[in-house]
């Protein structure tokens, strides 16, 4: 699952092949201050950031690598 939150306060979540979700994300990836990712949804995060997948289950991301997970997504 991955959670986004946006600057109005407002959070939106979804799962990876989710075309609703990702329109959403897309269009307010300016918006976006955080994201919140787990599992499948957390290692396509990590992928679009070319970065390794962390040893966690969850992880934030915040700024701008948070507004570019959301515009790529």
């Amino acid at each position: 699952m991955i959670h986004a939150f946006l600057t109005t306060g407002a959070c939106i979540s979804g799962h990876i092949g989710d075309l609703n979700f990702r329109n959403k994300l897309r269009n307010e990836s300016s918006s976006v201050t955080e994201i919140q990712a787990d599992e499948d949804e957390l290692a396509r995060a990590c992928s679009l950031l070319g970065r390794n997948l962390p040893p966690v289950r969850f992880y934030h991301f915040v700024g701008v690598n948070a507004q570019e997970i959301a515009a790529n997504w």
